[in-house]
């Protein structure tokens, strides 16, 4: 799809868009995720996505290193570096209110069976 198709293709997406009110603690990822579920996200549904994610890291460690080494923008990473890196996104995910970035996204697509598409805010006209 050409830059000019992406751009209308976002646009008519966003006029039948509806902005998602969700607490913007760290956990606004998953509490989006869990209003679309469910229809909304205030009963913890946040948290049981935070923790399916991650178990999903731990389950699946050769597939996410896999994931880590083909994200190194073509610079050769250690079994060490890729270890380091994948245990402080498991660390993350896990203990802290971080943001959600591509492998916890990767880990919901998984989960749910659904591709996820991220789109980033574009304030060009057509």
């Amino acid at each position: 799809m050409d830059d000019k198709a992406s751009k209308l293709l976002y646009r008519c997406l966003l006029d039948k868009m509806e902005p998602m009110d969700v607490p913007g603690e760290g956990n606004c990822y998953y509490h989006s995720i869990g209003a679309l579920l469910v229809g909304r996200s205030d009963k913890g549904q946040h948290l049981l996505l935070r923790a399916l994610c991650h178990v999903f890291m731990l389950i699946f460690p050769d597939h996410m290193k896999a994931i880590i080494r083909a994200d190194s923008g073509g610079e050769h990473r250690s079994d060490r570096q890729v270890e380091e890196i994948y245990g402080k996104i498991c660390f993350d995910i896990y203990r802290r209110k971080t943001y959600a970035e591509k492998f916890s996204l990767y880990a919901t697509s998984w989960i749910l069976g659904r591709p996820i598409h991220q789109y980033w805010a574009c304030f060009e006209t057509i």
